[in-house]
């Protein structure tokens, strides 16, 4: 029962905590605290999967719509609770909820593990509250899934388990016991291989070291196995995640213009023990607030690395773990649980700072995980646990039985106000600004659905790729008529590289009254425009529409949005639509209305329907090549043409089209190479662009 309570004690100490800390206490709960970047991002992705799957996404990407398997992560735990604790639209009070019971379930974790290797309950409290107000918490707001950094401390558990060999006069357990246990680690490795796939990575770097540390120390097989069967159920864990976006890029091949990583990144977001020791940003206590200053105005590669602070009691700890490992005589009076959690601190910097070997992992294995200053939480917990040991040391050794309790109530006065920066200010002005910015959306984008069809198409300008675009108006903003507008079709949020994003890209490039014909067959009775960021293009646009359409304007109460209406919108007429996927290059402008674009290889063509599709369509392409080669199209799976392409005779090709629209693929031998003229690019064959209404709509060009 005194573990019960000490522990709900924890929890309820850090969500009160990082409840103020993140200025939810001038905030409304329907308003999620954070309405900008990816707080927007997370949102949409949760809504889109309530109402379906990220496999088929209509609420973005119109009229097409689009997908989210290019922008994977593995946190199928966190999308279920997420999707838990709110209602379909309610994307307000679920960021809230979400980010508390986060913050909730890692002051969990923190106390149970902390118990579980050898901590008191006064200290372990101590631990689960300094590691649960981590400024990780604070400063690392938008990144909804990531403040639930539990799996950390789990991951230090699992870890310990795996180096240290079974007790030699340990009792028989029954078998009840055994699977009991086997059930509980099971449940563990499936938890941190479904809250992130950073956190999933991490534990296998630690649980690898351990495998092998243990295995050299004390010359036991057992560690070795361990590690081996953890490793692998957390790999399946992400596997299975990953699974949809596996199989939809053997089909679709890769996006090769999304999440792009390189071995620089690794390095640019890597860990700086610096900034892990030096004080938060905005520090209550001037002094320590004008040293951190001093740092972030002279250092070089300050990014979000800078959130990877671990506060005063856990530099004590991190310092403390490094005397462990430096001074035998020390070491040997600790627990192995709390040696490990020294050892734990090391083997995590020396892998994630920067030039260490994550750089050197990043550049033999795979550039994906850049970011490997996320690791700080689990640094932080292991020199938590490395100080809560010495501390039951002090006590044991020179019997003060007070010493415990004592500390413990230290580090948890000294933790809250240290680690938690000073932003009061701030919060109260970034609510207040919330709250106005929530309600204008809210207001505007019902006011304009008012007067739209029911489930209506609406462009929205500028037109801005998705994801990671760098715009003025910041990113992921457009996402806000999205979430206000669940029952609408918009077109943010069309995957780039894709056909939808083509599709819109196309369209902005055209002339106003050629975009004017394409948002006519395309079926668009809407159109929404970011009034920070509005161009003369659009003005020539609305012009043209206004010109042959009714209009009927609202305007969004802070004058950032206008949206435009069709008076008498017209039933969309079947149409089928050309854009193209993945596997090209840009458009290349040839003259006289005639463009082509080329291939990097296998390429894809997606023909969408608009109303239904029309029959009897059928599509004309025109292939040309610099080398000899043999072009297979293929529709939705199944071999359609083929046909032999040569630098001296280009091919022509029609494809009879279902009136529901396919996916078709154009396979080619030989790869792509050098054209040798001086492009830098591998070319494979080119596409002449013909218009981009296959049949039906508002009429083809002539």
């Amino acid at each position: 029962m005194t573990n019960v309570v000490a522990c709900l004690i924890s929890i309820l100490v850090a969500m009160i905590v990082c409840w103020y800390g993140v200025g939810m206490s001038y905030g409304r709960a329907d308003v999620p605290f954070m309405y900008e970047g990816d707080s927007l991002q997370y949102s949409y992705v949760l809504e889109a999967q309530k109402a379906g799957s990220v496999s088929r996404i209509d609420l973005a990407g119109a009229p097409i719509g689009t997908d989210h398997l290019d922008f994977p992560n593995a946190d199928y735990a966190n999308h279920a609770m997420a999707n838990a604790v709110a209602a379909p639209g309610d994307f307000g009070r679920r960021y809230n909820r979400m980010y508390l019971l986060g913050v909730a379930l890692t002051a969990l974790a923190g106390f149970a593990v902390a118990r579980r290797l050898g901590i008191g309950v006064a200290l372990s409290v101590a631990v689960s509250i300094a590691f649960s107000v981590l400024p990780f918490h604070f400063l690392r707001e938008q990144h909804l899934y990531y403040n639930n950094y539990s799996a950390f401390a789990l991951t230090l558990l699992i870890a310990t388990w795996t180096y240290l060999p079974a007790a030699p006069n340990a009792p028989q357990r029954s078998r009840a016991w055994r699977w009991t246990s086997v059930a509980a680690r099971t449940a563990i490795l499936i938890w941190i291989g479904t809250t992130g796939i950073y956190f999933g990575f991490f534990a296998c770097v630690l649980i690898g070291a351990a495998g092998i540390l243990g295995y050299l120390q004390f010359r036991a097989a057992s560690s070795l196995r361990r590690m081996l069967v953890s490793i692998a159920a957390i790999v399946l864990c992400v596997t299975v995640q990953l699974l949809p976006t596996t199989l939809y890029r053997m089909e679709n091949g890769r996006n090769d213009r999304v999440a792009v990583r390189t071995v620089a990144e690794t390095e640019l977001f890597g860990l700086k023990i610096a900034q892990m020791l030096l004080p938060v940003q905005g520090h209550r206590f001037e002094p320590f607030a004008k040293l951190r200053e001093r740092y972030d105005a002279v250092a070089p590669l300050n990014t979000e690395n800078s959130t990877a602070g671990l506060g005063l009691i856990g530099t004590a700890g991190f310092c403390l773990a490094l005397l462990v490992l430096l001074v035998p005589a020390f070491r040997r009076r600790l627990p192995q649980q709390a040696q490990f959690a020294a050892m734990t601190v090391a083997i995590m910097t020396v892998f994630a700072t920067i030039g260490g070997f994550a750089t050197l992992f990043s550049l033999i294995v795979s550039p994906e995980i850049r970011a490997v200053n996320r690791v700080s939480p689990l640094i932080g917990y292991a020199s938590l646990i490395v100080l809560a040991s010495a501390v039951q040391l002090a006590a044991t050794t020179y019997n003060r039985r007070w010493l415990a309790p004592l500390a413990a109530v230290l580090m948890v006065l000294i933790a809250i106000p240290d680690q938690m920066p000073d932003r009061r200010r701030m919060l109260k002005e970034r609510n207040a600004t919330a709250i106005a910015r929530f309600d204008s959306d809210r207001k505007f984008v019902a006011d304009l659905r008012k007067q739209l069809p029911l489930g209506a198409d609406v462009l929205q300008l500028p037109f801005l790729e998705y994801p990671e675009t760098v715009t003025p108006i910041g990113h992921y903003t457009q996402f806000r008529n999205q979430l206000h507008g669940l029952d609408l079709h918009w077109t943010y949020g069309a995957m780039k590289g894709r056909a939808a994003s083509d599709w819109l890209s196309m369209l902005v490039a055209q002339s106003p009254d050629e975009a004017v014909r394409l948002f006519d067959s395309a079926g668009y009775t809407g159109v929404v425009v970011d009034e920070r960021d509005r161009t003369p293009w659009i003005d020539g646009f609305l012009r043209q529409l206004a010109a042959t359409h009714p209009l009927t304007t609202v305007v969004s109460s802070d004058g950032t949005q206008t949206g435009y209406a069709l008076k008498n919108p017209k039933t969309a007429a079947p149409t089928l639509l050309m854009a193209l996927g993945q596997g090209w290059y840009v458009r290349e402008d040839q003259g006289g209305g005639r463009a082509l674009i080329w291939s990097s290889g296998d390429a894809s063509i997606h023909v969408a329907p608009v109303a239904g599709g029309l029959s009897g369509c059928s599509l004309n392409l025109e292939l040309g090549t610099v080398v000899p080669r043999h072009i297979e199209l293929w529709v939705d799976g199944d071999l359609a043409a083929q046909t032999e392409v040569r630098p001296d005779a280009p091919a022509r090709v029609a494809l009879p089209v279902p009136k529901q629209g396919a996916a078709v693929r154009l396979k080619t031998t030989p790869a792509a190479a050098l054209p040798g003229n001086g492009d830098t690019r591998p070319l494979a064959f080119w596409l002449a662009i013909g218009d981009p209404v296959l049949c039906g709509g508002a009429g083809r060009l002539q």
